[in-house]
């Protein structure tokens, strides 16, 4: 990103050329920028530039946070002629909130098997990472390995959605007696799902609301 900014800059200050003339052009003059920063800012920044631009790229090395590193941007932002909306972490969290509540909602009328582990599984995922998570029943898999790979839940936890997730799949190339066997199955683990997300977020939604 900074190196992106300091072209960009470069450029609003006709210190580079506007425009390269094909994408693989600009790649290589980005590159050039990521690999000699310093010394481009030197050779092509104004002193007063100049000093704005090492503000920034001294927190890129020793921001302890993304937020500190923020700040410094924020510091050198008008000198520069930087305007950007601020992150709005009250909003961002009634955001998420609100999709919970949503997701809960569907969560608890759902009676398509599929359907309850598709909205367990991204209600499960925003409650372990507090981030907002949109995605097509057909990556509930690689959700599921996540989770399981981040150890986010206890692996009881996580056996149950292994297991939903193994039977959706054997629902949809079952035939005869083993297809009303494995709707019966599904039937009693997507209780056991559902119960297990609804459980789990049912705490933390008001301590989201009280923040919100």
């Amino acid at each position: 990103m900074v190196d992106v900014l300091v072209l960009d800059l470069a450029r609003q200050h006709n210190l580079v050329p506007v425009a390269s003339a094909t994408d693989e052009d600009a790649a290589k003059e980005l590159e050039l920028v990521a690999s000699k920063r310093d010394e481009f800012i030197d050779q092509k920044f104004p002193p007063n530039d100049r000093k704005a631009m090492r503000i920034i790229t001294t927190a890129l090395v020793n921001a302890k946070s993304a937020d500190e590193f923020v700040g410094s941007l924020d510091s050198v932002a008008p000198q520069l002629g930087l305007h950007w909306k601020k992150a709005d972490k009250k909003h961002d969290r009634q955001v998420v909130f609100k999709q919970r509540q949503s997701l809960v909602a569907q969560l608890k009328t759902s009676l398509e098997p599929s359907l309850i582990l598709h909205l367990a599984v991204l209600v499960l995922f925003q409650h372990a990472t507090k981030g907002m998570l949109l995605a097509p029943g057909r990556l509930v898999p690689a959700i599921v390995a996540q989770l399981a790979a981040k150890n986010a839940y206890p692996s009881d936890q996580m056996q149950a959605l292994t297991s939903m997730q193994q039977l959706v799949i054997r629902s949809l190339s079952a035939k005869g007696d083993q297809a009303a066997q494995v709707k019966e199955q599904l039937a009693q683990q997507g209780e056991v799902v559902r119960k297990l997300a609804l459980g789990l977020v049912g705490g933390s939604s008001s301590d989201d609301a009280a923040e919100s």
